[in-house]
Formats: structure tokens, C-alpha cells, sequence
């Protein structure tokens, strides 16, 4: 853990039993000790646990998180808000670094103490959206990692997501980055 740059976790894997629960943030805490970045997707699932569990938990991981990669929809779920502003100052709020509201096919909302910013979606035929959004943190990451600007990180993720949307399942359409890069420049000609 050590030797992490950034370690990501959803709301998933706390969701699933305690142990699980315990051994995420023991991560998160080694991994931070030795100045890696913590990210976090609630991805809040109600059938797994009860909405006041998943509230506290995630409230906890967004307390250790340095970015925090949402939907809308978990944020409604978790606390009746449906505007990613005031998702992102609510984030920012208790010390979230960088906040990116996921949109679906309206991109995704990008919010620091320095800048925010609104990254359009790519119109693609939709065949199945599961995936997507595991798929858009997965390139977030790879963005953050590659030290890629927040723009560009952004409209990655949004490329990654909606290309996988446009297969069936959760991986097998998960396109590489160079088909991903290639639907960005198209967008930009």
C-alpha cells in the first residue's frame, strides 16, 4: 500500500460485510499515510443495505476522499440533491478536493476551489449502460494518473463510458483508449 498513487474504492465493496468495510479504510489510511490519493465512487446500491448504513459510510469515505467520482443519482439517493453544483459544494464542503458529477449522456460536471466546468457527453447508440460508470472512474483515473488535465480526464472518462455503453455487459465492451481518443478528436473536428 506504500507504494500506491491512487487507490480507489466504491460503495460497493463496504456494502457487502464488515470485514470488507474495515478493509477499505484500512487501505485508504495506509495508502494516504504514504501520500497516495484516495478516490471514491459511492455507487450506492439500497438492496445490499439499509439507506442510514450507506449514508454513514459514504459520509466517512467522502470525509478521507481526494476526489470523489458520483452520479446524480447516488447523490439524490444519499441526499436528495439533484443539482451537481450543489452536489460538488456539499462534497467540497468537508474537504473533497475534486468532485465530477456523472451526467449520462450530458457528460459530467468537474468542481475544484479553483474551477468548475461542465464537459459535454458523446452521442453514441446506446445498447447497455451497465458498466459505463465503473468504466468513466476507471479512465478518470488513468487521466489523473497520466497527470492529464481535468478537461481532458473528463472528456476521456466521458468517451470511455459511453463507448462501453454502446455493448452489452460490463466489460467486454469497455473500448481502449485509443478508440476512446479517436471518438474525442472526431467530436473536436
Amino acid at each position: 500500500m506504500k507504494s500506491v498513487k491512487l487507490l480507489h474504492g466504491n460503495g460497493i465493496s463496504p456494502a457487502v460485510s464488515q470485514s470488507l468495510r474495515e478493509a477499505l479504510f484500512k487501505a485508504v489510511g495506509l495508502s494516504k499515510e504514504a501520500g497516495g490519493i484516495f478516490s471514491f465512487d459511492p455507487n450506492v446500491r439500497l438492496k445490499l443495505w439499509p439507506i442510514q448504513t450507506t449514508r454513514a459510510v459514504n459520509d466517512h469515505a467522502f470525509r478521507r476522499a481526494d476526489i470523489v467520482l458520483s452520479s446524480m443519482e447516488d447523490m439524490e439517493l444519499l441526499y436528495d440533491i439533484m443539482d451537481p453544483v450543489e452536489t460538488a459544494e456539499r462534497l467540497k464542503g468537508i474537504g473533497v478536493e475534486i468532485v465530477v458529477i456523472k451526467l449520462g449522456g450530458e457528460g459530467c460536471y468537474v468542481s475544484t476551489e479553483g474551477e468548475s466546468f461542465k464537459v459535454p457527453g458523446f452521442e453514441v447508440d446506446v445498447v447497455d449502460t451497465t458498466g459505463s460508470g465503473d468504466a468513466f472512474d476507471g479512465a478518470s483515473i488513468v487521466g489523473d494518473l497520466e497527470s492529464w488535465s481535468l478537461r481532458e480526464t473528463a472528456a476521456l472518462a466521458n468517451a470511455v463510458g459511453a463507448l462501453t455503453a454502446t455493448g452489452h455487459g460490463a466489460v467486454a465492451p469497455i473500448p481502449r483508449c485509443t478508440e476512446a481518443i479517436r471518438l474525442m478528436e472526431s467530436e473536436m473536428m
